[in-house]
């Protein structure tokens, strides 16, 4: 699925990572503003931020709609 660019502002994300000790956890975050063209600011719930490319977003937004449709 594509989105307009200017769609993915609030738009809720949730995205893994592994952990030094290599566990994979999951985190929620919220796309903030548009950084650049394609580039993205990304605040968790935690309060870290984090810049992801527009493809990345897209990729992550994919993946969960996947992942829900196998629940």
């Amino acid at each position: 699925m594509q989105y307009d660019p200017e769609e993915l502002i609030d738009l809720l994300v949730r995205d893994s990572y592994t952990t030094r000790s290599g566990n994979e956890r999951y985190r929620r975050g919220t796309v903030r503003t548009q950084v650049r063209d394609s580039t993205y600011r990304v605040e968790f719930e935690d309060g870290k931020q984090q810049t992801y490319e527009y493809e990345e977003l897209i990729a992550i937004v994919n993946r969960d709609d996947e992942e829900d449709v196998e629940r």
